[in-house]
């Protein structure tokens, strides 16, 4: 897609010495990646943690000398947080990546991607997986209460 006029960003990127604009985008790319990179590895480490907290929960009362009820109101919260991190998480790299996007694009315009199923369901496999996993949270509470 052409655009009629460049921006100011575009003019000023245009003006830059070849190398300098390599540079920027590759910062640029390279930061987008880090988003990604980010977005999906965090699913193994709260899944991971989150294990951790239920079987520390589940131990041996003299752990921690708790009533039933209080620590099924800890538990429940602390099951309850992990998705919505989870949530607050991907929706905060989801809007650094497309600023990222929308930077690059003011630099030299826009930028056409590949739309294909796999990219679409790659791309939100972190979204999908947190509401299966906000299911059985759903799920574990109602067992809990």
């Amino acid at each position: 897609m052409k655009q009629d006029q460049p921006s100011k960003n575009q003019e000023w990127f245009n003006s830059l010495p070849r190398n300098e604009q390599k540079d920027i985008i590759k910062s640029l790319l390279d930061h987008h990646l880090q988003m990604v990179v980010a977005k999906m590895s965090a699913l193994a480490s709260l899944s991971a943690l989150s294990a951790t907290m239920i079987v520390v929960a589940t131990l041996n009362k003299e752990l921690i000398n708790l009533d039933n009820a209080s620590a099924k109101i800890i538990l429940s919260i602390l099951i309850s947080l992990i998705p919505l991190s989870l949530l607050f998480f991907f929706i905060d790299v989801e809007r650094g990546a497309v600023g990222n996007r929308k930077q690059i694009e003011s630099y030299i315009g826009k930028v056409d991607t590949d739309k294909n199923w796999l990219n679409y369901i790659t791309s939100y496999f972190p979204f999908i997986v947190t509401i299966i996993y906000f299911l059985i949270v759903i799920y574990l509470l109602y067992i809990i209460w």
